[in-house]
C-alpha cells in the first residue's frame, strides 16, 4: 500500500535525525573526527535515502490539487478582468 504524506514526512525526518546524530557523534570526538570524505559519504547516503521519498511526497502534493476548482477560479478571475 502506498505511503501517506505523513508517513513519508516521518520517514524523511527519521533519516535526517539519524544523519544529525551521526554527524554530532563524529564531530565531538577528537580521536574519531569527521573527514571531508566522511561528510561527503554521509551526505550522499542521506540524499540516496531521501530522494525517492521527496519525489513521492511532491507527487502526492500535486495529486491533491483540486484542478477543477482551480480552473473554475481562474476562469472566474479572468472574466472579472474583462
Amino acid at each position: 500500500m502506498p505511503k501517506t504524506k505523513e508517513e513519508l514526512l516521518s520517514e524523511i525526518q527519521r533519516f535526517l535525525d539519524e544523519f544529525q546524530e551521526r554527524f554530532k557523534d563524529k564531530s565531538t570526538d577528537p580521536d574519531n573526527f569527521l573527514t571531508i570524505f566522511d561528510i561527503e559519504s554521509m551526505w550522499a547516503e542521506l540524499v540516496d535515502k531521501t530522494n525517492v521519498l521527496y519525489s513521492d511526497y511532491l507527487n502526492k502534493m500535486v495529486a491533491d490539487i483540486d484542478q477543477k476548482a482551480l480552473v473554475a477560479k481562474k476562469k472566474e478571475s479572468m472574466q472579472k478582468k474583462e
